[in-house]
């Protein structure tokens, strides 16, 4: 399996926006951006730092199928052709946290989850079967 980082990775520092040449923005703060390829499986990030105003990060990754199906971890349900998301926006005083994913265990145990924080709100969604039924799980808070 290759290991590396196959679109390549870009980076950028800059204590201001500036545009050195036309149609070229480096944005201020710290960005950094690939996809890294560990034995096979594949994990793309965004990354941008603006401190102190802004934090912002957005992965995602291959599905996961291990050991012929005994443990696969994919987006959702639905969707076993993308991987688990993970998603964070911290700009004060707002602030966005948001995971997905669904797993599944020796073929037969099977749930997905979301949690998605906000600096109103906190939701997490569990879905799967509950004693030979489908269920969901909803926890939700406001503040």
């Amino acid at each position: 399996a290759q290991s590396g980082f196959p679109k390549g990775l870009s980076s950028s520092f800059s204590l201001a926006e500036q545009e050195p040449v036309p149609g070229v923005i480096i944005p201020a703060g710290f960005r950094l951006n690939g996809t890294i390829n560990i034995l096979g499986y594949e994990m793309s990030a965004d990354i941008s730092l603006n401190p102190p105003t802004e934090f912002t990060i957005d992965m995602n990754m291959d599905p996961l199928n291990l050991a012929n199906g005994l443990f696969q971890l994919y987006r959702s349900k639905n969707d076993p052709n993308k991987g688990p998301r993970f998603y964070a926006n911290v700009k004060p005083p707002s602030v966005t946290l948001i995971a997905e994913g669904y797993a599944k265990v020796l073929g037969t145990i099977e749930q997905s989850a979301s949690l998605e924080i906000t600096d109103i709100q906190y939701i997490m969604t569990v879905t799967g079967p509950f004693f030979g039924f489908s269920a969901t799980l909803r926890v939700y808070a406001s503040y």
